[in-house]
């Protein structure tokens, strides 16, 4: 059995995986997922994307590499090879799939539109023109178109930094294949750079994902993706009604990308790995690095955004147990659920080895729950992982405490949604253990051994 490989997270057959892309209804029916990839885990690379196809949102069929690198534009032919086909979304047009995405190289950053070739694979088409960035932004801070439609017609947005050195988004209307810059759409104090920016309509609001760079670490983490809700003025410019608030509270979530199904909404992101040594990444002796988190269906309650798991996502588990004690160990579990009430206090030891474990602890009295992955093996090992401090969050009375883990993988959601805390941890045994401690506790469990109980 795979240590690493999770069974309900998509990652890569082979290789690297990062930011999802095209995000979309496929026309023939189902979801299709591009991302980021490339075959090798060291050396120089060019990006490309690869293609995952669902029936549900919970379990994607990886059909591997979609769109190649073929330009200058896109790193080929450069000394070394650095670049390629970077993040980007998907559009309909005259019954075509487009692919709209950054053209990266040592030059700079281009947009450009690919279709797909008679053998199936998507490669730029040079006669839909390459987009160039307006005067006064920088070239190497200009990427990540995201189509997307409204009653006043179709747009992009694209992730920026502008003139006065502030992350921005900016905005194109987009008429066919063609482009034209209607102005800056949105721009976020306190952060240099905004990649991945998003966008997606629910009861009337509009809602704003972005992945902002610069932001204070202590209160945002290393790479945050955020959201604000708004409305659009005028049809040109968001105008946010309130702070940016994380769509994420663990470790490892990032360039959350939108899909908009009707009056619904879907999300989808990449639990980040960019900064970390992918050489000493322990996923690599099995051939990947980087998963995505499970995809969120959205919606808006009492004003704020509500992340529920997919409906499916629990077929994918056995029918729930409920066990009693103040000490509960699961074995030979890496896929498993747990459920627990916000009304007990709670110590848990997550993908544990002999001495280490991804942490969770939680106080009834402060309805605080934090997570800790600074014990493990591999981090005192000497592997870069970058986990500054211990994330939080805070849990309401009577709140569910739901904790999905997936080898490699964990998912903690408050209240059915209200929050989310999402992390990488590799277990350093090769049979770890859930170990849950707390004075009257109760939970749930599906999949996997039943406990040890000791009194």
């Amino acid at each position: 059995m795979p240590r690493y490989r999770p069974e309900i997270h998509l990652a890569p057959r082979k290789g690297w995986m990062n930011d999802p892309n095209g995000f979309s209804l496929d026309p023939r029916g189902g979801y299709r997922l591009f991302y980021q990839h490339h075959d090798a885990l060291e050396g120089d690379v060019l990006i490309d994307w690869a293609l995952a196809e669902s029936d549900d949102l919970v379990h994607f069929e990886d059909k591997g590499t979609a769109l190649l690198p073929t330009a200058p534009e896109e790193g080929v032919g450069k000394d070394p090879l650095w670049g390629g086909c970077w993040s980007g979304s998907a559009f309909e047009h005259e019954g075509r799939t487009h692919l709209l995405y950054t053209a990266c190289s040592r030059d700079g950053e281009r947009q450009a539109i690919a279709v797909r070739s008679e053998d199936g694979l998507f490669r730029m088409d040079r006669s839909l023109g390459l987009l160039k960035e307006p005067d006064g932004i920088p070239t190497e801070f200009f990427r990540d178109p995201f189509a997307f439609s409204t009653m006043e017609g179709d747009f992009v947005l694209l992730g920026a930094r502008l003139p006065s050195g502030e992350g921005g988004v900016l905005l194109y209307r987009r008429e066919g294949t063609a482009l034209s810059y209607e102005g800056v759409f949105f721009s976020l104090p306190g952060s240099h750079m905004i990649e991945c920016p998003g966008i997606f309509f629910l009861e009337e609001k509009a809602v704003l994902v972005l992945s902002p760079m610069g932001l204070d670490e202590k209160k945002w983490g290393p790479h945050p993706s955020c959201y604000l809700a708004g409305r659009l003025e005028d049809g040109v410019r968001f105008v946010p009604e309130g702070e940016p608030a994380l769509l994420d509270h663990g470790y490892d979530y990032y360039a959350a990308q939108p899909l908009q199904e009707g009056k619904g909404a879907h999300l989808a992101a990449w639990l980040s790995l960019w900064d970390k040594d992918l050489g000493s990444v322990p996923s690599k002796e099995e051939g990947f690095v980087g998963t995505m988190g499970l995809v969120r269906k959205l919606s808006i309650k009492n004003g704020a955004l509500f992340q529920e798991w997919e409906p499916s996502l629990l077929g994918y588990f056995e029918k729930e147990r409920r066990f009693d004690g103040d000490f509960l160990k699961f074995e030979d579990a890496p896929l498993s659920m747990f459920s627990l009430s916000s009304d007990v206090s709670f110590e848990t030891r997550l993908l544990g080895g002999e001495k280490d474990g991804l942490r969770l602890s939680y106080d009834a009295s402060s309805g605080m729950l934090r997570m800790d992955a600074h014990d493990s093996e591999h981090v005192r090992a000497g592997l870069n992982l970058v986990y500054p401090g211990v994330r939080e969050a805070k849990a309401l009375p009577g709140e569910e405490i739901r904790v999905f883990v997936d080898h490699s993988v964990v998912e903690v959601v408050l209240g059915g949604g209200r929050i989310w805390m999402s992390s990488l941890f590799y277990p350093s045994a090769d049979h770890p253990v859930h170990e849950f401690s707390g004075r009257g506790l109760s939970l749930s469990f599906a999949r996997g051994k039943a406990p040890q109980i000791i009194s």
